[in-house]
């Protein structure tokens, strides 16, 4: 395959295999990924061991007979906040990092947060068990500040890759205080986690990283904050996706546009609900799943 591993700074710690999900029939995959969404839904800072703040055990989508559950989400955001996708199609930035069709050799590697886990067995099924190797990082990719911290990176990309799908995003704008404690919106003395141009700098450390590997690489936008609940604006992702393309169009790296296709595509019914404003139920990382697919299987547009 021709790729090379990617080399840590000196003092760095020892690469480590990225943890591999490779599907191994369906009905496993089916009764795991309810489990798994549950298990990663909450899940805050790993090193702070902070939950995320105002989501609940056990969220349900209210629906009445004037709301069907398979309209649009409604639009519950100010006029500044408005969700409206402003990034480019998913294939529509010409990549620098060279693209080959798929084989039943490939091995493509995803690297994000608790969105990516989720809609990784769908994307697993799709390939199957003898299609390409499909992998995420261990864990949960949480922000840039985790990635970089410790050098998490590089451990998360060691070995061969053809392709790297990858995300951060939702854990950047979360608020946090001074401690990094993740706190609700509007806390005194607190702000996002990672403020937006610290975002944009450390996502381009984090893709002159991945440009080391010669894999393929694809962004994916985040997904939308759906409402102000807890540690999250609604919107606030707007902001960061276009930072995030800012960095993509520099470098040459194709977007799958997760975040427009959410919007589009995605439906009451296919959230988790509640006071949980970003995550998915199955049926929804099923859907998000699809664009995943389309981005990997397609060239992007030159």
């Amino acid at each position: 395959m021709g790729n090379q591993r990617s080399c840590p700074p000196a003092g760095a710690p020892s690469l480590h295999t990225a943890a591999v999900m490779r599907t191994r029939s369906r009905r496993t995959l089916v009764a795991l990924v309810t489990s798994l969404i549950l298990l990663v839904a909450c899940s805050g800072e790993t090193e702070l061991a902070v939950p995320e703040t105002g989501t609940s055990d056990a969220p349900t989508v209210p629906t009445t007979t004037s709301q069907d559950p398979t309209e649009p989400i409604p639009d519950t955001t100010t006029t500044e906040q408005t969700l409206q996708s402003t990034l480019l199609p998913s294939t529509a930035i010409p990549s620098t990092t060279a693209w080959v069709p798929l084989t039943n050799d490939s091995r493509i590697l995803i690297i994000g947060d608790s969105i990516s886990l989720g809609y990784l067995p769908f994307v697993a099924e799709h390939f199957g068990d003898d299609g390409p190797l499909v992998a995420h990082n261990e864990g949960n990719a949480q922000s840039t500040n985790h990635a970089l911290s410790s050098n998490r990176i590089y451990d998360w990309v060691a070995g061969d890759w053809d392709v790297i799908y990858f995300n951060f995003g939702l854990h950047d704008l979360s608020w946090a205080d001074q401690d990094q404690t993740e706190v609700a919106v509007g806390t005194d003395g607190a702000g996002p986690r990672v403020p937006l141009d610290h975002y944009e700098s450390q996502l381009q450390q984090i893709v002159d990283i991945l440009g080391q590997t010669e894999a393929h690489l694809i962004f994916a936008t985040t997904t939308p904050v759906y409402t102000t609940e807890g540690s999250r604006f609604a919107g606030a992702e707007i902001s960061y996706n276009e930072a995030a393309l800012s960095v993509m169009q520099r470098n040459g790296i194709q977007v799958s546009d997760l975040h427009a296709y959410a919007l589009g595509n995605i439906r009451v019914n296919h959230l988790v609900g509640g006071s949980d404003n970003i995550h998915f139920n199955a049926a929804g990382y099923q859907v998000l799943a699809e664009t995943v697919v389309t981005a990997l299987e397609n060239p992007p547009t030159r």
